[in-house]
């Protein structure tokens, strides 16, 4: 007799671990798994876009290799008179003229590329 209680026992243990699993344990399975795939999305468009901005650099360099801009900026420099021209070299203002400028052509290229 006992061990008709127990199969009984066991087949109703068995119904409430399976409804607990798909009441509970489904939900968290699924919300678990949704939460892994949010977080690689969002590691794969941060990489994504890490790769992005090299290329952009890489070709935004090109362009200003193929444009010439820091050489036609030297020659510009050098029409300037001797006391103007050791000022803006004193404040590094060249320097800061090609970084605007090699900001503003990556910005251009990662738009059309975007």
């Amino acid at each position: 007799m006992s061990v008709i209680v127990d199969i009984v026992d066991s087949i109703v243990n068995l119904d409430e671990t399976v409804t607990n699993f798909f009441h509970t344990g489904l939900f968290k399975f699924i919300e678990d798994f949704m939460v892994w795939l949010g977080s690689w999305v969002v590691v794969f468009v941060v990489k994504a876009k890490i790769q992005a901005l090299g290329f952009a650099w890489a070709v935004a360099k090109n362009l200003l290799l193929s444009l010439n801009i820091s050489t036609q900026l030297q020659g510009f420099m050098s029409s300037l008179p001797l006391t103007l021209h050791s000022f803006i070299n004193l404040f590094k203002i060249p320097e800061a003229i090609n970084l605007i400028v090699s900001a503003y052509s990556t910005r251009f290229v990662l738009r059309i590329f975007s």
